[in-house]
Formats: C-alpha cells, sequence, structure tokens
C-alpha cells in the first residue's frame, strides 16, 4: 500500500506548474520517493526518512510529505512527525488535485491524532527565589523563558537537563519519559556556600612561648 502511494505520486502528477520545479528535478523526487517507501516496506525508517525529506526538499506535495511524518513517528521523533501530519493538513488542493495527493490529505487527518496522543509533556519550574538570569537547558537548547512553568511537548526518551545562576550550583538531572508521560521538575537552584573571612574582634592570638621568647 506504501509502495502504491508513492507510485501514485509518480503516476497521478499534475502537469507542471510555471511556478515548479523542472522536469529533470520532479523525476528525482519521485526516484527518491520510490526509495524511500521501499525502504519504509523494508522497516528501515531510517532511510526512508532520508530519501522522502530529499524527495521534499525537491518537490513539496501531500503524498511525500505525509509519509515524512509516517517516518518521524517510527524512529519516535513524534513531536516532529505531528507538525509534519499538520503540514500536510495545510496544503492547499482542488477538485482537481491526483488522488494520491488527496488520499494523502485524508491518511494525514486519520493518523495525526493517535501519534499525538503519543507526545510526551515536561513542566521545568525554577524556584520562586531564581536569579533573574537563570538559564535552563534542554537537551543542551535553552529553555524560552515562556515554557518554564508550563508543560512542553517533547519526544519520548532520554532527556538531559541543565540549569545555571550567578551564585548557584550547576544543576544536571536526567529523565527519560515514556509515551504520552507527563513529568514535572523542580529545578533545585542552591547557592553557593563561600567562606566567610574572619573579623578582628573574632581572631585569636597565638600563645607565646615564654620559655623560647623570655629573657635569658
Amino acid at each position: 500500500a506504501l509502495c502504491a502511494l508513492a507510485l501514485g505520486f509518480v503516476l497521478d502528477a499534475p502537469p507542471a506548474r510555471a511556478d515548479e520545479p523542472d522536469a529533470g528535478i520532479r523525476m528525482a523526487a519521485r526516484e527518491l520517493a520510490l526509495s524511500g517507501a521501499e525502504a519504509f516496506d523494508k522497516q528501515d525508517f531510517a532511510t526512508a526518512l532520508d530519501r522522502f525529506q530529499r524527495a521534499e526538499s525537491l518537490y513539496k506535495v501531500p503524498s511525500i510529505a505525509v509519509m515524512v511524518a509516517r517516518c518521524l513517528a517510527r524512529v519516535g521523533r513524534v513531536v516532529e512527525a505531528v507538525d509534519k501530519y499538520e503540514e500536510t493538513l495545510r496544503m492547499p488542493l482542488d477538485a482537481s488535485a491526483p488522488e494520491a495527493f488527496q488520499r494523502a490529505v485524508a491518511d494525514a487527518t486519520a493518523e495525526v491524532e493517535p501519534v499525538r496522543a503519543r507526545v510526551a509533556r515536561i513542566e521545568l519550574r525554577l524556584p520562586a527565589d531564581a536569579p533573574r538570569d537563570s538559564q535552563v537547558l534542554l537537551d543542551e537548547k535553552p529553555v524560552p523563558a515562556a515554557l518554564l512553568g508550563v508543560p512542553t511537548p517533547v519526544n519520548p526518551g532520554p532527556h538531559h537537563l541543565e540549569a545555571h545562576a550567578p551564585g548557584r550550583q550547576h544543576y544536571r538531572f536526567d529523565v527519560t519519559l515514556a509515551e504520552g508521560s507527563r513529568q514535572v521538575v523542580e529545578i533545585a537552584l542552591i547557592p553557593l556556600v563561600t567562606a566567610k573571612p574572619a573579623s578582628p574582634s573574632e581572631a585569636v592570638a597565638a600563645p607565646i612561648d615564654k620559655k623560647a621568647h623570655g629573657p635569658s
């Protein structure tokens, strides 16, 4: 069925418009789409994703976009998969669009919600006394301030969290999220402990050895 979808893209493509790639580019895109479909049928989803993304970069049509979404979902990148499904649904089609294109949009409509249900969410909370210029990183990427304290969609699997703030200890935390799970992480920003210099009144004089330092 998947190869048939790709073949539908090859055989049912509409006549070229002035704003579309030339014949050579379209042929290359179709061959990449067929290669991607073959890899998908063999469950080599990483290769299939590469081929479909290459094809889509040459020729953006619903039948390729929906396959990119399916590949992303198969390799666990469900956040990107949902985004690609929604992009497929936004592609304008008229009544004369090829059947393969219309079927791709219908498939995207049916498949997007089950994939959305697999998205995990993490809520990162800073302490109330966190410095204004505190920085939080999730998987080595800065987390926008607008996403702190609210559930944020992420792919299921392992994630690495760090936080930095002036005068606070470096924070690190690793968490693994299951599909569809929710996790709240309270970030601990512990103040650094610095040695306080002794005041003159607290200083203690060393005892004098009278035998060593007294008169002879």
